[in-house]
């Protein structure tokens, strides 16, 4: 099948890079106006110091730096690209020109300005597209099931319903998921272990009891559905 699908490759030094980037979600000084943003399937910030400073000195050095890829998007009618692979990379160049890795000399600090990066961006990805992609561009690194869940949360009903049953203070089970299990409208751990959770019960209540599984493989074809969740058939069952 013969996608929409294009990208771009753009030529930036180190400098424009980080003046257009809005640093990750949370973060101190988190700029949303900018143009370049964490993908929200982006994996947490998990480079030590070890890291950061040999990537310093490969830039010094001048060694090759792999691309920062994105996706392209328009929110609230401003283009926004979100990395989809490089958030470490553009996370420490950040803390680079901070003074958070070290301090650098005059001379240090131009060669970093002045050093190129190429940026890929890739346009007309739909949602699925994305996650395909993001897994295929990840694939070294091990994403549970429930962070491929957490891809979804904007356009899965499956993963909305799920996160409903576990966030929404007024979800008819609300009192019910506390008392036998716990307050799950508490932070989910980096694994989003209480959303596996939650996909199995709300798919196994819809789809039957062969979908009372955490497994993303098993429920990806009910993830991409876009047949709306009877709320009141899921607190029945």
């Amino acid at each position: 099948m013969i996608s929409n699908v294009t990208h771009e490759n753009n030529n930036s030094t180190i400098y424009d890079l980080n003046r257009q980037f809005a640093g990750r979600i949370g973060s101190k000084n988190y700029r949303p106006q900018e143009l370049y943003h964490i993908h929200r399937r982006n994996r947490a910030y998990v480079w030590n110091m070890d890291m950061q400073k040999n990537f310093l000195d490969s830039i010094l050095k001048g060694y090759y730096i792999p691309p920062i890829i994105c996706s392209h998007s328009i929110v609230d009618g401003s283009e926004r690209r979100e990395v989809m692979e490089g958030g470490n990379r553009i996370t420490t160049l950040q803390r680079i020109l901070n003074g958070e890795v070290r301090p650098l000399t005059q001379e240090e600090a131009m060669k970093v300005n002045t050093s190129s990066i190429q940026v890929v961006v890739m346009r007309g990805l739909t949602s699925k597209q994305q996650r395909e992609m993001f897994r295929r561009l990840n694939k070294s690194i091990k994403v549970s099931d429930g962070q491929l869940y957490a891809m979804s949360e904007e356009d899965s009903p499956l993963i909305k319903e799920a996160l409903a049953l576990l966030e929404d203070d007024n979800y008819p089970l609300r009192q019910m998921i506390t008392n036998h299990f716990l307050d799950t409208r508490l932070p989910d751990n980096p694994g989003k272990k209480n959303l596996e959770n939650a996909v199995a019960l709300v798919s196994g209540a819809i789809n039957g009891v062969n979908y009372i599984t955490k497994s993303y493989n098993a429920q990806e074809s009910k993830v991409e559905s876009q047949t709306p969740i009877n709320r009141e058939e899921v607190v029945r069952v």
